[in-house]
């Protein structure tokens, strides 16, 4: 019989974190999943502490070279046999009614595709709460702008990855999440619980610590695309204009012209292609503009 759900972590250099996060995923209340952990070849004692862990629960998978994260993630999925798939971090926490949590919010709500949840972000001794917390209408827009999940807090469903194909697209290399929950709010609803079911842990040797650069060309190029979907083809200028107002809120007064042109191009094509609930998205867009006119 398969799990009710797969696990997929991916490893590398983590023996500062990976015991602790292995045990949090072992010790959930529900206890009916596969573990995969696929070991990305790692140098450190990383696979001496996974070596020690014994639960029948773990499949181990023993990359020979490097792969990187996210071929790491498609290679966990692709043997995954759960009905949920869960993300997992190797240097993150998950509470110990996580999987509970969603399992039940996700059986209630068969519309929803994917579930995050509120985490807590913590360095060291400090920590502060952090929460994405929009309707699912809300979270497609705001996708237009950033990621709207925490991806170690991901449940996703199994059968929607599967059905429409749906994998990380590994050439966006710092930024593939981002781009997984683009695709997947495309066939179904994202929601993000209000409980803190993940403690997300803040170090120097993350990716979004050590390739913020990087992560957010990727982001741009996420951005971009997703105005395919409204079948707008920008122009350089407007290119410029979406992308400095989506990631950092910038635009000069002298562009606030082109800026009201470019949002009511949006809204026109979404009027006529209705890909977002237009009213949502008019106020979406109307924030920028009253923000950028106070700057």
């Amino acid at each position: 019989m398969n799990p009710l759900i797969s696990v997929i972590m991916p490893v590398f250099n983590s023996e500062k974190y990976v015991l602790e996060s292995v045990n949090s995923i072992l010790n959930q209340t529900l206890s009916d999943f596969e573990f995969i952990i696929i070991n990305d070849a790692s140098t450190d004692n990383t696979e001496k502490i996974l070596n020690n862990i014994k639960d029948k629960r773990i499949i181990r998978i023993d990359n020979k070279i490097q792969m990187g994260n996210y071929r790491c993630r498609n290679i966990g999925m692709s043997v995954a046999k759960g009905s949920f798939i869960a993300v997992m971090d190797s240097d993150d926490i998950s509470m110990q009614t996580r999987f509970a949590t969603q399992y039940d919010f996700m059986i209630k709500t068969p519309r929803c595709i994917a579930l995050g949840s509120a985490v807590e972000v913590f360095h060291g001794n400090k920590t502060l709460l952090f929460k994405r917390m929009y309707g699912s209408d809300e979270n497609k827009i705001m996708l237009l702008k950033d990621n709207v999940t925490t991806h170690p807090s991901l449940m996703i469903r199994g059968d929607s990855l599967r059905n429409h194909k749906i994998t990380y697209q590994e050439s966006y290399v710092f930024s593939s999440d981002y781009d997984l929950m683009v695709k997947l709010s495309q066939k179904g609803k994202i929601y993000n619980l209000p409980e803190i079911l993940l403690k997300y842990r803040i170090h120097s040797d993350q990716i979004s610590t050590r390739y913020k650069k990087e992560q957010s060309y990727f982001a741009d190029q996420i951005r971009i695309k997703q105005l395919k979907n409204l079948y707008i083809n920008p122009n350089r200028e407007e290119i410029r204009i979406h992308i400095s107002l989506m990631r950092d809120n910038t635009v000069y007064d002298n562009e606030l012209k082109q800026m009201e042109n470019w949002f009511n191009k949006i809204l026109r094509q979404n009027e006529k292609y209705k890909i977002y609930d237009n009213e949502k998205l008019f106020y979406f867009l109307q924030e920028y503009y009253i923000r950028s006119i106070h700057l």
